[in-house]
């Protein structure tokens, strides 16, 4: 029985109840279609994947690449190595271009899930498109990836090609990241939701950012205006943000173009979080792709029987 998935670009992934991991589709890079695995360019149906010698509690998609935490507390990742994001691959050997030797062993050796070093034992995992996040144990936040618009919220611009301290979250009792595509959400064990990244169309909906300059913003604001419960889930997509109640309320809020805000014919942005009225019941989840998003609505009374809970 599956009880997670994810996607990517050109992929797919699932969780099973008892821990194993099937992912399909394809990994690109800079060059176009880079591979599935050690074995295989691409694949039309699940396949199990095998990572490391332990079960798997969470997996996390970017454009192209995937993590997987085990239950012993290690990070695993696979896919497309550029910028850093797999977090395990030395910079001169990232860049498809720059390759030297076999091109086969190199490919393999990016395709096959293998253990990311350096990491203390990790609660939650995430990933933005190009970049990579670790929550450990005792709350201390570690990314990898690109970080040009400060999406990593590090000062440095980076990228960064191993797990690297992020001190501006580490003292926050983060529980939960939302990746997007230059912006990045964290929710806080309190429930406060903080953004970093790039503000333009409003994507980090804070107050004392403008949208309306392209500037670099890796120091976590507050997102203020959630009401209607405690917050139980951020998420970040490429120019958008959402974040979901206890309470079954969800909230989203950046560009509004292509009905991405649940808005109707209106496409105005929205720099700061706006109330979405779905249909009637209780919202468990929200998801974005590249130009849609997804709700998943309980029905009415069964809150109680699965509703959203904080992931920690």
């Amino acid at each position: 029985k599956i009880k997670y998935l994810t996607a990517g670009d050109s992929h797919s992934g699932a969780l099973s109840e008892t821990g194993q991991v099937f992912a399909w589709g394809v990994f690109r890079d800079s060059g176009g279609r880079f591979g599935f695995s050690a074995s295989e360019k691409l694949t039309m149906r699940p396949v199990m994947i095998r990572v490391g010698n332990d079960t798997v509690k969470q997996i996390a998609s970017g454009a192209d690449h995937m993590l997987a935490l085990t239950s012993k507390g290690q990070v695993f990742s696979w896919g497309c190595a550029e910028c850093g994001r797999l977090g395990r691959v030395e910079d001169g050997n990232c860049d498809p271009k720059a390759v030297k030797g076999d091109k086969k062993t190199w490919e393999a050796r990016l395709l096959t899930p293998t253990l990311v070093p350096s990491l203390p034992e990790v609660k939650f995992i995430a990933a933005g498109l190009y970049c990579s996040f670790a929550v450990g144990a005792r709350s201390e936040v570690l990314a990898w990836g690109l970080n040009q618009y400060g999406q990593l919220a590090i000062e440095q611009e980076g990228p960064f090609y191993a797990p690297t301290s992020v001190p501006a979250l580490s003292n926050k009792s983060i529980v939960q990241i939302g990746g997007g595509e230059h912006h990045s959400l964290a929710l806080s064990e309190s429930g406060d939701v903080y953004a970093f990244g790039r503000p333009t169309y409003g994507r980090l909906g804070r107050r004392d950012v403008n949208p309306n300059q392209d500037d670099r913003h890796w120091n976590p604001g507050k997102v203020e205006g959630i009401s209607g419960g405690a917050v139980v889930s951020v998420v970040g997509g490429l120019s958008v943000s959402g974040a979901v109640t206890d309470k079954g309320a969800v909230y989203m809020w950046g560009t509004g173009g292509d009905g991405l805000l649940a808005k109707g014919d209106d496409e105005k942005d929205e720099h700061s979080p706006r109330l979405v009225t779905p249909s009637p019941g209780h919202v468990a989840s929200l998801s974005f792709g590249g130009q849609h998003g997804a709700l998943l609505i309980l029905p009415a009374g069964a809150a109680g029987q699965g509703g959203a809970k904080r992931r920690r």
